[in-house]
């Protein structure tokens, strides 16, 4: 029983590192579009079998299980705004979170201001500078 368990031990040990996923830029895209994006491994030969999935965003965010590829149809009625995205890749020995945001409909929806009115930062810098 022990060495069984010692041999068990040794071969999840060796079989792979935790992922790592290559960083995501921020990205922009349309209202009534199909969005998608597929990730990548910055240690694709080191991380054995991974398992995708989302961590956070729009209800309407997909991942495929096995390769990470992230669809989203974008309703034509959505209004514009940044969606943040987190997407998790996880295998035996650990996990990692990566995030990036998505721009619809516009390159950049910012609120600022001490209600949240503005919508640029050039409208913001000329009201309150």
């Amino acid at each position: 029983m022990g060495l069984a368990l010692l041999l068990m031990f040794q071969a999840h040990s060796a079989q792979a590192a935790a992922p790592t996923i290559a960083t995501i830029p921020n990205q922009t895209t349309s209202k009534g579009v199909d969005y998608t994006y597929t990730p990548s491994l910055s240690n694709a030969s080191g991380a054995g079998t991974v398992n995708w999935t989302k961590a956070y965003g729009p209800d309407d965010v997909k991942v495929n299980p096995a390769t990470g590829a992230v669809t989203w149809s974008i309703p034509a009625n959505l209004p514009s705004e940044s969606f943040h995205i987190g997407l998790k890749a996880s295998n035996a020995d650990g996990y990692v979170i990566e995030s990036w945001i998505v721009h619809v409909g516009v390159p950049q929806v910012v609120h600022i201001g001490p209600n949240e009115t503005d919508k640029t930062m050039a409208a913001a810098f000329a009201k309150y500078t």
